[in-house]
């Protein structure tokens, strides 16, 4: 992935201006859920999963706060209705657990750039891990309710820990690393329009309103 996705360079000399930005909204939610889902589904290491880099990419392309929150619990739901449901505490804070990189979308708006991306991306991991462990020391009937029987739970994930932050940042330099090879690509040319997957956009000169490929649903 880039170290600098909003390339100045390139994002200040052209202006994008969608003539279908709710068709390329659709498209990019539908891309989401489609990996989400299925990487929920198919085999894969204990929490090597592209739901929280999902929800974190949602934050930032999507204006609208309720879209955003509704990717990954959409992954989360149309998934469970295959794998199964579980304790009902311990399901509702994995749900939340996987809105907190949503709440990162201010910390990426403003500028994108590689190691905002890792460090939103592990925080997540960070907060996954400590959220949910917890819900399963005060849910599941495994551990003391003692402050040992928390450590215990801790430790006992620990293991699995590393696969959560590896699937988090892989996941989100895909979908950030393609946000940024698109971007590039649109940016890149002459003045003029250019079609991307049947969607036309138009390419201003600079002092037009600022470039962006941020869905306006």
């Amino acid at each position: 992935m880039p170290g600098r996705i909003n390339d100045e360079a390139a994002m200040n000399k052209w202006a994008f201006r969608p003539g279908r930005r709710t068709l390329l909204a659709v498209l990019v939610f539908a891309l989401l859920l489609g990996v989400g889902i299925a990487g929920r589904l198919l085999p894969h290491p204990p929490n090597f999963t592209p739901v929280a880099a999902a929800a974190l990419f949602a934050g930032f392309f999507f204006t609208r706060r309720a879209v955003a929150v509704f990717v990954p619990v959409a992954i989360l739901a149309f998934s469970d209705l295959r794998l199964g449901t579980y304790h009902l505490g311990i399901m509702l804070i994995v749900y939340g657990a996987f809105l907190f990189p949503v709440a990162l979308r201010p910390l990426l708006r403003p500028k994108v750039t590689a190691l905002r991306v890792g460090a939103c991306a592990a925080s997540g991991s960070v907060f996954f891990f400590l959220s949910t462990n917890f819900a399963v020391w005060l849910f599941a009937p495994l551990y003391a309710h003692s402050p040992a029987g928390l450590w215990q739970c801790y430790v006992a994930a620990v293991p699995f820990f590393k696969f959560t932050v590896l699937g988090d940042l892989l996941w989100s330099g895909v979908f950030f690393g393609t946000y940024a090879v698109v971007t590039q690509a649109l940016t890149g040319g002459a003045t003029g329009r250019k079609r991307l997957l049947g969607i036309r956009f138009e390419l201003v000169e600079p002092g037009q309103p600022k470039p962006n490929l941020v869905a306006r649903t």
